[in-house]
């Protein structure tokens, strides 16, 4: 289901830089995504931000 954000999703930004981001946790309504190449950079969008197509794309399912 497109609308189920699950942990361990891999989404991609739209634009580019096309950089990959992994989900590793759930803070209540906002996602914590590790970037695949540097681990050490995080971002913390909301579901909302996270579904819109303009901004991101699930490239791999959990």
């Amino acid at each position: 289901m497109p609308n189920e954000i699950k942990i361990g999703q891999i989404y991609a930004d739209v634009p580019p830089p096309r950089r990959s981001w992994k989900i590793v946790s759930d803070n209540g309504g906002h996602y914590m995504l590790q970037r695949i190449d540097k681990p050490g950079v995080s971002r913390f969008p909301d579901a909302k931000t996270l579904l819109n197509r303009t901004l991101y794309e699930l490239v791999e399912e959990a």
